[in-house]
């Protein structure tokens, strides 16, 4: 009876056993993943099959959010992001920063790889599409201004659908405060202006301004010539 016991004890340990094995093996930590992701995402919580980025930007990936472990969800997860050309990866705690090298617009791709403690992983490739797109409607090419006096003038900034309601003014107007005065500016980057005051004397200057984009962390700067007369 006994030697019936140990028996019957061991097949079942050794099922058990096995079982546990079968569990590690056939599941890897697992990535939530969506065909698409939306270009407004201020944080981006899956692995898109493709992700939108500004030149000179980056978009950023909550990886403690992307992944997740059926077995133990408390198992610590080891990241590796492999870059394909022209792209950079910025590691910060859970948070990834995947962005162009500088002044490139390309079709590149990061590979996602989540390893647990087990030493199961799962991958995903998700493509990076680097656009500019960036611009400014034509009725600004020059501010003609007189002399003590200001001018407004319409800027109307061209830019992604989805993000174009969410640019926002840079902190200031830059100008040669020896021919202008302070210049400001109203409404939004969508659908707004600048006011330039000019100074007393004749001249030939410009003013320089920034444009936010706070999805893609990049800022755009573009010039004005202005004609004081």
């Amino acid at each position: 009876m006994v030697r019936r016991i140990v028996a019957a004890l061991a097949g079942l340990l050794a099922i058990i056993l096995m079982n546990c094995d079968t569990k590690t093996l056939n599941y890897p930590p697992k990535l939530n993943v969506v065909h698409a992701v939306s270009d407004a995402a201020l944080v981006i919580s899956v692995v898109p099959d493709t992700v939108y980025v500004s030149k000179n930007g980056h978009r950023t990936f909550d990886l403690a959010a992307i992944v997740r472990d059926t077995v133990d969800k408390n198992t610590p997860i080891a990241w590796s992001l492999s870059p394909g050309p022209l792209i950079t990866v910025d590691l910060n705690s859970s948070m990834a920063d995947v962005g162009p090298v500088p002044n490139q617009v390309c079709t590149s791709y990061v590979v996602f790889t989540a390893t647990d403690a087990m030493g199961a992983s799962n991958s995903k490739t998700c493509v990076v599409s680097v656009f500019d797109e960036f611009g400014v409607t034509a009725g600004a090419d020059t501010i003609v201004v007189n002399t003590n006096d200001s001018a407004y003038v319409d800027i109307t900034c061209k830019y992604r659908p989805i993000l174009a309601s969410l640019l926002a003014w840079g902190d200031t107007i830059l100008c040669d405060t020896a021919k202008l005065r302070p210049c400001s500016w109203s409404g939004s980057p969508e659908s707004g202006g600048i006011k330039v005051r000019a100074k007393g004397g004749i001249c030939t200057t410009a003013v320089q301004f920034f444009v936010h984009d706070p999805v893609n962390h990049v800022d755009f700067t573009h010039s004005v010539p202005v004609r004081v007369r």
